[in-house]
């Protein structure tokens, strides 16, 4: 309910300045200021529930594509999507004696 209360203020806020420049009654625009009108409430991500979690899971084990795997990667290791971005770079610059370029993260 506060994201209506905060939306009606504003609503009124802005009744009020038309109708104070319309009306010339200046004292109208100053009834409703901007530190009366509340700032909305940061809403935060929730946790998956274990069984969103599982369902993910078997869905991109099933998928067994590269975005898929991709996902899976960055889910067992912590790895950021920058992390990730830049692997085929550093794989095509590593050695052949190493393994060379790995083609699978390839983005073609």
């Amino acid at each position: 309910m506060p994201a209506v209360y905060i939306a009606r203020l504003l609503l009124m806020r802005c009744m009020l300045e038309e109708l104070a420049w319309s009306a010339q009654v200046p004292d109208l625009a100053h009834l409703i200021r901007r530190e009366d009108i509340p700032r909305a409430p940061q809403r935060l991500p929730r946790a998956l529930t274990p069984q969103q979690d599982q369902l993910i899971q078997q869905e991109l084990l099933r998928r067994n594509d590269l975005p898929s795997n991709v996902l899976l990667l960055m889910r067992h290791t912590g790895m950021r999507i920058g992390n990730v971005s830049i692997l085929p770079t550093i794989a095509s610059t590593m050695p052949a004696r190493i393994g060379g370029p790995f083609t699978f993260l390839s983005a073609s």
